[in-house]
């Protein structure tokens, strides 16, 4: 998930070069396009788009003061790694579900880290633009309780 800053900046530097884009959105385009090209063999964009939500919320927990991930939603949203693209799921095998574990922590850690990096940059906005995304918590892939910040 973007942040609601980086939205507002990607809007404005659609039309720029890259380069040109401010900070936050260059950091995110950069880390969103690392995510994709590493996950592509593995899963589909909408997997990799959950998985980038998902970690996007657990970054803010571990940033932001009265954030909590509600662990039943985490790991139903999880799950969607293990279904096909008609979200049946996947017959594995052993070898299969071990390989596909790893690469769902691997593009997990990457889209955290990545997440963590974009709200060390500027904390205080990365926790205002949480809290305007929970006000709406029936975002598609929300793990978060509902709570007020402490």
């Amino acid at each position: 998930m973007i942040l609601a800053l980086a939205l507002a900046a990607a809007a404005a530097a659609a039309e720029l070069p890259r380069a040109d884009a401010p900070p936050l959105v260059h950091m995110d385009l950069s880390a969103t396009d690392a995510l994709k090209s590493a996950m592509k063999a593995s899963f589909d964009p909408g997997q990799i788009n959950m998985l980038k939500s998902v970690a996007h919320q657990q970054a803010v927990v571990v940033t932001c003061k009265g954030f909590t991930v509600d662990k039943a939603r985490f790991e139903t949203e999880m799950a969607l790694l293990y279904d096909d693209a008609k979200g049946k799921p996947k017959v594995l095998t052993a070898a299969q579900r071990v390989a596909l574990d790893k690469q769902a922590a691997l593009g997990f850690g990457l889209a955290l880290g990545a997440q963590i990096a974009i709200a060390a940059y500027d904390e205080k906005a990365f926790c205002a633009s949480a809290e305007r995304e929970r006000a709406t918590l029936g975002f598609k892939h929300a793990v978060w309780v509902k709570q007020v910040r402490e």
